[in-house]
């Protein structure tokens, strides 16, 4: 594929050519190939951040000091370009080198952004982002945006904080915490093209090996940010033609390359869930929070073995405040029938449940979710008042009262067998999956047809203790327990 010129319009530097052309060719072998003429230079390092990749490149038009483009990514020039993509027989990814005055834009077709992006990973932390989202209470959280810590952190500075850890206890609302500072991280890099932000969920239950969440960030950094597109690329042709996979350490350095390019002035990691994985993952997580030029941003419960592997961390606790608490409360309320028709005409008892909720829950969303879905089965006000006396103090005391709730009610049998195969499947079970399993006989271990209950049911059934939850491979379900974070 030979190299499209571009003569530029009138301007400041008038018409004249040059080769002085930005280096990409330094740990990118593949993509130097493609481009005629890369000299690498010291200077052209600090003007990494002006090499950008163009989504949706075709037919793309530079003018006016604006680029017209459906991406992330913006040029500002004085020059005019009409760029076109090149297409090969054999499909091979080969981008486009743009020559301009004094600067030298790489393009790529989205499709071939799209085909290094599911090389890289299989795994999609957004979906579980926007999961994440969708849970948070409207107006809960933002007290972690307005520390003084995260403030100073958020500016990206030297002088801030390299690492700001939030700790808490299960259930204190940890990782819609994470949630909320990827969608305010986000925000600020919408208006802000050299601001980077790229995050990773950890759970017990999907225990996902370190070399497969590097690989997930780099591809949600490519998909978000196409200027990194030649540093995969360059991974990639190392790779594909071999058949083999980069290695941890590979990916680990494309990272380190990425992180101090030029091209983003302030990079943000978001992890939450660190306690989660294995602590050999902890361990090698922690490995590379020290190695990366980034600020990270993580949450978990409190772990004082890693203290002293980053001495540069600020930590802070993670708690709900009793607003937070109330708004919670207030919601799930309004989403159970029987109770919002039961309190909608007396403020009394709805204050009543309120207080007793948030005085009995010590700080936890866990803990007062499953309060509430312990009083959704009450049908009249005697029995929501006896409910509030005998409310259960702590989440030990909620878990025996949900299981007797469940044994007492009809269908207690289903119920049990769905929270048995919750618990002890060797891998996490699909919300499809479950009435199948519930309708092996456990006396003939035979699958029975007319056994088979809808997935819904059975999750009603476990009051609470049973949710679903979308993950890179699917809905599954998760048992509620101490090392659930919400």
């Amino acid at each position: 594929m030979g190299l499209w010129h571009s003569k530029a319009g009138a301007g400041a530097h008038g018409t004249q050519e040059t080769d002085d052309y930005m280096d990409t060719s330094t740990e990118s072998p593949g993509l130097a190939s493609d481009c005629e003429h890369i000299s690498p230079k010291e200077s052209t390092v600090e003007a990494a951040r002006e090499v950008h990749l163009l989504q949706g490149a075709q037919g793309i038009t530079i003018a006016n000091s604006t680029l017209r483009v459906v991406g992330r990514d913006s040029i500002v020039h004085n020059h005019h370009y009409n760029v076109q993509i090149e297409h090969t027989k054999d499909g091979e990814i080969r981008p486009v080198c743009l020559r301009g005055l004094d600067r030298t834009f790489l393009v790529a077709d989205p499709k071939d952004v799209e085909k290094l992006a599911n090389w890289l990973a299989d795994i999609n932390f957004r979906d579980i982002q926007m999961e994440n989202s969708g849970k948070r209470t409207p107006g809960t959280g933002f007290w972690v945006l307005e520390k003084g810590v995260f403030k100073i952190w958020v500016q990206g500075s030297k002088e801030g904080p390299r690492i700001l850890w939030g700790t808490g206890m299960p259930g204190a609302g940890k990782t819609i915490i994470a949630s909320l500072v990827v969608e305010h991280l986000e925000r600020i890099a919408k208006d802000n093209p050299d601001v980077c932000v790229v995050f990773a969920f950890c759970r017990y239950t999907e225990p996902i090996p370190v070399r497969d969440i590097l690989a997930a960030l780099l591809r949600q950094l490519l998909e978000d940010y196409p200027s990194v597109f030649p540093f995969i690329k360059a991974l990639y042709d190392r790779h594909h033609l071999k058949k083999i996979r980069p290695l941890q350490h590979e990916l680990l350095n494309v990272l380190q390359q990425i992180t101090t390019s030029g091209l983003f002035r302030s990079t943000f990691f978001v992890l939450d869930g660190l306690d989660e994985a294995s602590a050999a993952i902890q361990f090698d997580l922690i490995q590379v929070l020290a190695s990366i030029s980034a600020h990270f941003f993580l949450t978990s419960r409190p772990l004082e073995q890693w203290r002293d592997q980053a001495p540069d961390a600020e930590f802070f606790t993670i708690e709900a405040p009793s607003s937070d608490i109330s708004l919670l409360v207030e919601q799930k309320i309004s989403r159970i029938p029987a109770l919002r028709k039961l309190l909608e005409n007396n403020e009394t008892l709805k204050t009543e449940v309120v207080a007793k909720v948030l005085h009995n829950s010590s700080g936890m969303f866990l803990v007062a979710s499953l309060y509430l879905d312990m009083l959704q089965s009450c049908f009249s006000v005697r029995d929501l008042r006896r409910s509030l006396e005998h409310l259960p103090k702590g989440i030990d005391g909620m878990y025996d009262s949900t299981m007797e709730q469940i044994a007492s009610q009809s269908g207690a049998d289903m119920a049990l067998l769905a929270l048995t195969w919750v618990t002890f499947a060797e891998r996490p079970i699909l919300l499809d999956e479950l009435p199948y399993a519930v309708a092996i006989d456990p006396e003939t271990c035979k699958f029975d047809p007319e056994r088979l209950v809808d997935s819904s049911v059975l999750v009603s059934l476990c009051r609470g203790l049973i949710t679903v939850e979308k993950d890179p491979w699917g809905a599954r379900l998760r048992l509620i327990t101490q090392h659930t974070t919400i």
